[in-house]
């Protein structure tokens, strides 16, 4: 049997989980003209969250006054710091854990207005950038959670509870597609060490990641195993940037980028030939991305992420959806 092939649907939903470092280091600027990190990176998942929401539209209902959404996939996305792991919903969904496509669609804190370019085809298979000015809703409010990135990384607890929902998901869920974690994050799990607690003055045990990242990627359902996928983000948006290697990146010069590698899961070929099929839509929205670097044996991991890099991941990373 071949797995990675199920495609999502209202029979066999789907289920993704993002989890977003929230440690203190998450509230010193991204790039140099940038703002705090965490806020670029909620800003990146609000425009993610509505362009799954754009593809699940199914129309309008004049009755209700509601979008009809093709209600698919199930979500969960988590902050984690100091020693806790929370919902980071605002809004209507404050406090919700695993929520579904709908309720998402339904239940944004409100949409702003963002200068944004987009890139139009030009009738000649290219794209021509416009500036334009959009309204967009958001689930994660920028500016509140930017004052809440404190504490250290406890990576292995989010880890912990990403599993501890997907497991409880996949027993209802054993035909569908597996569970798909992204974890984001611009440091080291903090609460590697002998008795869990997050800590800074004690040496960090790879191994004790590597067993937290096994609860995810143990979990399975008919169509394989859950999928973790892993981002580093760039402390200044600068440096080199490695995507979507075969082999552990020892060139690198931070030995934290190997214990990533190997805990990322290979991206499946399916994924990579969806990526590969929407290789000039991917390309002409996120031109720096090398969709070349993808290939049988990539793992899921970018390390020195920018914010267009994990953007693209996104997307490429959830093809299964579409």
């Amino acid at each position: 049997m071949v797995n990675y092939e199920r495609r999502m649907s209202r029979l066999h939903r789907g289920l993704l989980i993002l989890l977003l470092d929230c440690s203190g280091s998450m509230g010193q600027r991204w790039a140099i003209d940038g703002g705090p990190k965490i806020a670029e990176v909620s800003r990146i998942v609000n425009r993610f969250l509505e362009f799954v929401g754009v593809r699940s539209l199914q129309g309008y209902d004049e009755v209700t006054g509601e979008d009809v959404i093709f209600d698919y996939l199930d979500i969960g996305v988590f902050l984690y710091s100091g020693s806790s792991v929370v919902p980071a919903w605002d809004g209507p969904l404050t406090g919700r854990d695993i929520v579904n496509i709908t309720e998402v669609s339904h239940g944004p804190l409100g949409t702003r207005s963002e200068h944004v370019i987009v890139s139009n085809p030009d009738g000649s298979g290219s794209f021509v950038p416009i500036e334009t000015d959009m309204d967009f809703p958001y689930w994660i409010d920028e500016a509140t959670v930017s004052g809440r990135a404190a504490g250290l990384t406890p990576m292995c607890k989010a880890l912990a509870t990403a599993a501890r929902f997907a497991a409880e998901w996949a027993k209802q869920h054993g035909d569908s597609f597996p569970p798909i974690v992204f974890n984001i994050t611009d440091g080291q799990a903090k609460d590697a060490t002998a008795d869990g607690v997050p800590a800074n003055d004690v040496p960090l045990d790879p191994a004790v990641l590597e067993r937290a990242a096994r609860l995810v990627t143990d979990i399975r359902t008919d169509d394989g195993n859950a999928l973790l996928f892993n981002v580093h983000l760039s402390s200044m948006g600068n440096g080199e940037c490695v995507m979507f290697p075969t082999r552990e990146p020892f060139l690198i010069g931070d030995p934290f980028a190997g214990v990533l590698f190997r805990i990322s899961s290979p991206i499946p070929e399916s994924m990579i030939a969806e990526a590969r099929k929407h290789s000039q839509r991917i390309n002409g929205a996120f031109p720096d991305v090398d969709l070349d670097a993808i290939r049988p044996g990539s793992r899921g991991f970018v390390f020195n992420s920018d914010g267009s890099v994990l953007a693209a991941f996104l997307r490429i990373g959830t093809n299964p959806v579409q």
